[in-house]
This record gives C-alpha cells, structure tokens and sequence, in this order.
C-alpha cells in the first residue's frame, strides 16, 4: 500500500476518498487499523461464520435483499472497539435455502 501511495501520491486529502477493497482473509485487525489511520475509506469482506453470528445477534432490523430471494441484511448496532476509528458494519443472513452469502 506504500508504494501504491508514492506512485499515485495518495497525500492526506486523496486518502480520504479513497476506498480500499479488502476481501476475506486480507489482512489482519492491525492492517486494517493502518489503514483507517491514514484516512483511507476501506470495504471489508470478512467472512467467517462465527463472527457473523455474533455480530448478528446485534442487529435490530433486517432488510429484504432485493437480489437475492430470501437473503436479509441488516446494520449491527453495537459500536466496536477493535478500530481505531468508528466503523459501519453490515451482516448479510444466508437465503432460506441454506446456501451461504456474504
């Protein structure tokens, strides 16, 4: 990310609207942390199923996906501390199908 930061002279004020796409398994707490730190907007893809749940336990409001028969998401209303600055997070339900979604 530091050399895509020289090459694109990603300064303080390009940071901040820049988005950076992290899929699962990406990077850890602190990778991620470095980021939100430098003011970049980053999208996190993390998948892991006992997260989820937990995380889904604290979701007051579930959405219809409109793409995808059956599949709900809904904002988790709890803040987090595991960031150094504060984040929106999202838990998508699997369709009543059973098959997973992310």
């Amino acid at each position: 990310m530091q050399a895509a930061e020289r090459t694109l002279g990603l300064n303080e004020a390009k940071r901040i609207r820049t988005i950076v796409r992290v899929d699962a398994g990406g990077g850890s707490v602190d990778d991620l942390n470095w980021l939100l730190a430098r003011g970049y907007q980053v999208s996190i893809k993390d998948y892991s199923t006992t997260r989820a749940a937990r995380l889904a336990q604290r979701v007051t409001w579930w959405a219809e996906d409109g793409k995808v028969d059956g599949r709900q998401a809904g904002w988790v209303q709890t803040p987090t501390t595991e960031y150094v600055r504060p984040v929106r997070r999202v838990v998508a339900k699997p369709t009543a199908s059973g098959a997973s979604a992310s």
